[in-house]
């Protein structure tokens, strides 16, 4: 044994540990009140627009209005919406985009509600596997957004 390692042991069974006092603030916390950081301005994320923004991602002349997210999807009639597409398409994927899983877990609107097609008609839906929906959603949202630069005088 060494005469550091062995300093260090007679040290240590001499004296306690000494005790750290770690003073943590949640992140995004500038102060004890729970105030949220301050965010720098930034342009929005359309090109050319000069606008500056602090939260989102879009400013309020780019951000597509109408669209609630999921907040129809929780409901008893949603879900029994859902189930009856899934059944009558033997939860088989329908829409089969390259990279397809083929098991259907999800239903997709064929013609979206913003579009309008109807939210709860059964009709309207397809068998779709998380990949493929996510891709079909991805690509209605594009031309969401490409409609609303095309509708904007320059």
């Amino acid at each position: 044994m060494t005469r550091n390692r062995r300093a260090k042991e007679a040290q240590s069974k001499t004296s306690p540990p000494t005790p750290y006092v770690v003073s943590v603030q949640p992140a995004g916390n500038n102060s004890a009140s729970g105030d949220p950081m301050p965010r720098a301005p930034r342009k929005c994320s359309i090109i050319g627009c000069e606008n500056r923004i602090t939260h989102a991602r879009y400013c309020p002349e780019h951000t597509v209005h109408g669209w609630t997210g999921r907040s129809h999807a929780q409901g008893a009639e949603h879900r029994a919406w859902r189930t009856a597409v899934l059944k009558r398409d033997k939860g088989l994927c329908q829409i089969k985009h390259a990279g397809c899983t083929h098991r259907a877990t999800e239903a997709d609107h064929i013609t979206n509600v913003k579009s309008g097609g109807a939210q709860y008609d059964v009709d309207n839906g397809r068998a779709a596997c998380t990949h493929c929906h996510k891709i079909e959603t991805q690509q209605q949202s594009i031309e969401a957004r490409r409609k609303i630069r095309r509708a904007q005088p320059e």
